[in-house]
């Protein structure tokens, strides 16, 4: 690993027309005391971490603005071939989870601030008896994402999502996802539907990310109807080991395929390490 000093965010208005508080800065660093903070590449989540925050202050600027500044830790390709050669952080705190209430939660970012998405996401949450969460990411170029979050019990995640929220719900849901991702397909050069359980494990609560890119209709169906089913099964060999924090997959024609895990010290880890084989 590398370490690099680097300025993260700033109070200035961005490109996204967006302006951070000093305060938001400095919840920034509050967050290092309890939880371990990854880097992400654009807000995508199909790309594992490339590092991890370590340490951050906030300091005002010559222009009277204030500015984030983090030392991070910046993963090499040596670092993560194989089992991964970066040991692990002995302490007590974790990357933390997006989500871990035991209702369902849709998550959406400000692309789907349109009238037309708005009432689908409303028609979406009445449905399920769910909330709505819009979530602030700063990227001038912000990929549409559509989350679906919830807590489930380990092996049934099918039969706990599909079983609370009803035949007719699932047909509101599947439909409603229908025509919001097929909305931003064709708004976008890449859309995400993002189906985001929480599960406990030995008293660990692990999240999971199966990820469809630009789902067609018949993509999202699959994908409720037999996709769920197929998690249960593969899941539980995926996260024995207690460090693993995050598993990510992807569903695509009509299988899921493991893309990547997370160790609760932000380190990614490659599907090898979760081979038998």
């Amino acid at each position: 690993m590398r370490e690099e000093r680097i300025v993260l965010a700033t109070t200035h208005v961005g490109r996204d027309n967006i302006k951070f508080a000093p305060s938001a800065l400095a919840s920034m660093v509050d967050q290092l005391e309890t939880e371990v903070i990854p880097m992400w590449i654009e807000h995508d989540p199909r790309i594992p971490p490339h590092g991890r925050l370590i340490d951050a202050e906030v300091r005002e600027r010559k222009d009277g603005e204030h500015e984030l500044v983090g030392c991070v830790e910046v993963y090499e390709d040596e670092d993560l071939k194989g089992e991964t050669q970066i040991p692990l952080l002995d302490q007590t705190i974790s990357i933390g989870l997006d989500e871990d209430e035991s209702g369902e939660v849709i998550f959406y970012n400000r692309t789907f601030e349109g009238e037309a998405d708005q009432r689908d996401i409303n028609e979406i949450v009445e449905a399920l008896d769910a909330e709505a969460t819009r979530e602030e990411k700063r990227s001038f170029e912000l990929l549409p994402v559509l989350k679906i979050a919830g807590k489930y019990a380990l092996g049934a995640i099918a039969t706990g999502f599909l079983g609370k929220i009803g035949a007719d719900a699932y047909d509101v849901l599947k439909g409603k996802v229908e025509e919001l991702t097929g909305r931003k397909s064709d708004e976008s050069d890449e859309c995400l539907l993002v189906f985001n359980p929480v599960v406990e494990v030995d008293g660990r609560l692990v999240e999971v990310k199966v990820i469809l890119t630009n789902p067609s209709d018949e993509d999202i169906e699959a994908f409720f109807d037999e996709g769920l089913r197929k998690l249960d099964q593969i899941l539980p060999e995926h996260i024995t080991d207690n460090s693993v924090k995050r598993i990510v997959y992807e569903f695509e024609g009509q299988e899921i395929e493991l893309k990547f895990g997370v160790r609760k010290d932000a380190v990614p880890l490659d599907p090898q390490v979760f081979r038998s084989d």
